[in-house]
């Protein structure tokens, strides 16, 4: 199962990344991009890690699960 990119929205083909941005402790950014998403997130400086396909897949449906308890 490929993720979707949580900025553009289409199927992650090839490597997934990861973005974030913290700041006082506080997480503002955490998504699951693209290599072309990654690619501007890293243009604005923000920290990228490219993740294993594995990783990527467990990660976003970890998000999706977090996301469905809020919506209760």
């Amino acid at each position: 199962m490929n993720p979707i990119c949580e900025h553009c929205d289409e199927m992650i083909v090839g490597n997934a990344y990861r973005v974030t941005s913290e700041e006082g402790g506080i997480v503002l950014l955490d998504m699951i991009v693209c290599s072309l998403c990654a690619i501007e997130a890293k243009r604005l400086q923000l920290p990228t890690e490219v993740l294993d396909s594995g990783s990527a897949n467990a990660a976003a449906l970890s998000k999706r699960d977090q996301r469905s308890r809020l919506h209760l």
